[in-house]
């Protein structure tokens, strides 16, 4: 029989040391105090063990009182976790007080019992054949019993407190644990009243690890993560559905409900879903063996239409540990909106935002493929310009421009040309492929014709021009046949009585003549090939005031090179910044030469390119240059064309006040060349007029241009300022501008432009 009692004891003692190794390792339980607890619940057991095998009276009244007061101290730990466990609101510090005064007053009680036996004694007995040692409590006893007792009622109502108050998954552990120790309490009593030979309820306090610390850290939790699970899966935007090992569905979330119009019971035979999760047998009928396929492995996705709504379903196997199957699970993503966006996103990145053609990398695509499906087909690539389209934006604004824009691309769709690839490759400029055999010059003009027919209220027009490149060469890029159909287009640019214009390699051929030059310009600055040329401007009286520097290209191998072969290009290729500042710098360094021969009144006008507001920073160039050569900025004019102030007005104008408040005198080069000549006046700051020398050419309305010119040089001196007029060939066109009041004249009557050698050589040494 003790051989039974060990084997139970031991038991118990075992689960409450596994209890205290588990909590040590787990950082969330409040060890301390649990282990506290546990370790009491243990030195019970163990003396109860003693009691069992006491041969003598002295040790059974030994282990009889390690075992009471181990149970007292056991009661008091657990009364102050279960103040823990509940957050009680008191004053633990005077509670502890208390209790650890009777439990020493209690302990010293016990102590002298060994002596005067007046809290209990012993005596030998038999139970079921074997004696034990069981003893007898006197009317002291009953002090201990209630303290041990008083505080296990405590324990009772704070863990009752607790059970009332938190919500359901936080019930269980306070209920259990209220009534183990309610079990303890009547096994404690039932044991007294039978006489048993030790305390019966000390094989519950092996349970006491169940409550203590299963259900409040393990299955709570448990239960917590699975409802907060349920929740977060019932929240999502995506449908989730769960089965078993046996495949039946056993839950699906509320998305599912709302894609599908189904639940759990129904979910196999929804229309959309059927084809996924069921397969027929060969009965004809369906069956949910399709868990099972080995096709699918572990995973597989697939998208499905349900009415008008796309989506894609996951479908994921559900592995143990040892890769045993325990059920699946499937997530259902409604993508109908991800596809229109990935729908969208592809449409904006084949066509054009503005228009709704091909945009220029989507155009090249399709036509390489076109030509690699059919490289034995002629084709020919179109490409249109539309003649001054920017005056259209600068004119009644970009937003107008845009409709005229949507309304080209709408008429080149209309446009009856079969196989036709269309686009916008960027501005104003479209582009057309199709087989050579269809190509139609003239459907394709007098559609852009109809687009501009609404502009006739504005009393205005635009033309356009088209450029064509006949597809000879397939191996080129389609990028490439478009340049080079916008080379034939550079052949009529200014011509209006031209609409298109056919590519030859004798075009190509001067392009590559202009690149070389280009190519080697920054070495012709280097090297010193560029050159500085002065022509003269004179005064009503005959007298030098100044003069225009120009630049001049005298190539190394080539020769003097015209202005007009390089000038153009290098303005659209950006580098005419390069040789502006080159000539500004040559004009300030001859400045400072003549300021030391003393001819420090001779002024120099210098050209700023409109793309030099852009590229450099104009204003310093200018004052680090005469602070360098030490020149007064009024001997340096700078002459500016109308396109270039009215390009970025603001910002240009800012430069220009700038300039003139530091001492610069500002001219309006050609003036009258422009479309809002007279309207700039306004609002432009400068000091001189320079008129273009397109009023004194030959014409049939010789009058009316000296009229014009005449009343511009009235305005201009009403405005107080200065007025020059370029392109002076003739004795009679001086005395005519000397008549209307004009200060000072350049052009070929008085010289054509010449080397600064020349110049001095010319004009000063009569001077001198």
């Amino acid at each position: 029989m003790r051989i039974f009692f060990l084997v139970l004891l031991l038991a118990a003692a075992s689960l409450l040391e596994g209890s205290v190794v588990k909590i040590k390792k787990n950082r969330r339980i409040p060890s301390v105090s649990l282990c506290r607890v546990f370790r009491s619940l243990v030195a019970c057991v163990i003396s109860n063990i003693f009691i069992v095998f006491s041969f003598s009276k002295m040790m059974a009244m030994l282990s009889f009182t390690a075992f009471f007061i181990s149970l007292q101290i056991g009661a008091f730990m657990l009364l102050f976790y279960s103040i823990d466990l509940a957050k009680l609101s008191i004053n633990k510090k005077k509670v502890a007080l208390f209790f650890v005064s009777l439990i020493i007053i209690d302990g010293f009680s016990f102590g002298m019992n060994l002596f005067t036996h007046h809290y209990f004694s012993v005596y030998e007995t038999s139970f079921f054949g074997t004696s034990f040692y069981h003893f007898t409590g006197t009317r002291w006893y009953v002090i201990h019993l209630c303290q041990v007792y008083s505080m296990l009622l405590f324990c009772s109502g704070c863990l009752l407190r607790s059970a009332i108050k938190s919500p359901s998954p936080y019930k269980d552990p306070y209920i259990v644990s209220i009534f183990i120790i309610i079990m303890v309490l009547l096994l404690n009593v039932f044991s007294k009243l039978i006489h048993a030979p030790l305390d019966f309820s000390i094989y519950l306090y092996g349970l006491f690890a169940f409550p203590f610390y299963y259900l409040p850290y393990v299955r709570t939790p448990k239960k917590l993560i699975e409802k907060s699970f349920c929740k977060f899966v019932n929240s999502m935007e995506s449908g989730y559905i769960l089965f078993d090992n046996t495949n039946r569905c056993i839950f699906v979330n509320e998305m599912i409900k709302q894609f599908f119009n189904t639940d759990e019971e129904k979910v196999l035979s929804c229309p959309a879903l059927r084809p996924y999760l069921c397969e027929r047998n060969s009965h004809g009928g369906e069956t949910a063996d399709f868990f099972n396929r080995t096709d699918y492995t572990d995973h597989f996705e697939v998208e499905i239409k349900h009415e008008v709504r796309t989506f894609r379903i996951s479908f994921h196997k559900n592995l143990d540990a040892k890769n045993r199957y325990i059920g699946c699970h499937f997530t259902v993503l409604d993508v109908t909106e991800e596809i229109e966006r990935i729908k969208n996103e592809h449409n904006l990145a084949i066509h054009d935002k503005l228009t709704g053609l091909f945009n220029h990398d989507y155009f090249c695509e399709l036509v390489a493929a076109k030509i690699k499906e059919e490289p034995q087909t002629q084709y020919c690539i179109v490409v249109t310009d539309i003649v001054n389209f920017k005056l259209i934006n600068d004119l009644f604004g970009t937003d107008f421009g845009d409709i005229i824009l949507k309304r080209c691309a709408n008429e080149l769709r209309k446009i009856d040309i079969p196989e036709k690839i269309y686009g916008r490759l960027h501005n104003d400029h479209f582009v057309i492929f199709m087989p050579r055999e269809n190509f139609d010059v003239r459907l394709i003009l007098d559609g852009f014709s109809k687009t501009f027919e609404f502009l006739n209220k504005f009393a205005y027009s635009l033309v356009c021009h088209i450029g064509i490149y006949d597809v000879i060469d397939t191996t080129l890029p389609v990028s490439v046949m478009c340049d080079r159909a916008f080379l034939a287009l550079s052949k009529i640019h200014s011509n209006y009585s031209q609409r298109f214009a056919f590519y030859t390699d004798s075009l190509r051929s001067e392009v590559v003549k202009i690149q070389e030059l280009m190519n080697e310009l920054p070495l012709a600055l280097k090297n010193g090939e560029l050159e500085m040329y002065l022509q003269p401007q004179i005064s009503n009286e005959g007298n030098l005031l100044g003069a225009e520097a120009l630049v001049r290209w005298n190539h190394r191998k080539k020769g003097f090179i015209s202005p007009g072969d390089f000038i153009q290009t290098i303005e659209q290729i950006s580098m005419i910044s390069d040789v502006d500042i080159f000539v500004w710098e040559s004009a300030c360094k001859k400045l400072a030469e003549w300021k030391k021969m003393g001819m420090g009144d001779t002024y120099i006008s210098v050209n700023i390119s409109p793309k030099d507001f852009y590229i450099v920073d104009v204003y310093e160039i200018f004052m680090s240059l005469v602070k360098k050569y030490d020149v007064e900025p009024r001997n340096l004019n700078l002459e500016i064309t109308e396109t270039a102030i009215i390009q970025d007005f603001e910002h240009n104008m800012k430069v220009i006040r700038k300039l003139r408040k530091s001492g610069f005198a500002v001219e309006i080069d050609d003036f009258g060349s422009g479309y809002s000549s007279l309207n700039m006046l306004k609002d432009v700051d400068v000091d001189v007029l320079k008129i273009d020398m397109a009023f004194l050419r030959k014409s049939e309305n010789d009058e009316k241009s000296r009229k014009i010119l005449a009343k511009i040089i009235y305005l201009a001196k009403e405005l107080g300022l200065k007025v020059v007029t370029e392109g002076v060939e003739s004795q009679d066109q001086v005395k005519f501008l000397t008549g209307i009041g004009c200060d000072i004249f350049q052009g070929f009557f008085f010289s054509r432009p010449i080397s600064a050698a020349e110049f001095e050589e010319k004009y000063f040494k009569k001077v001198e």
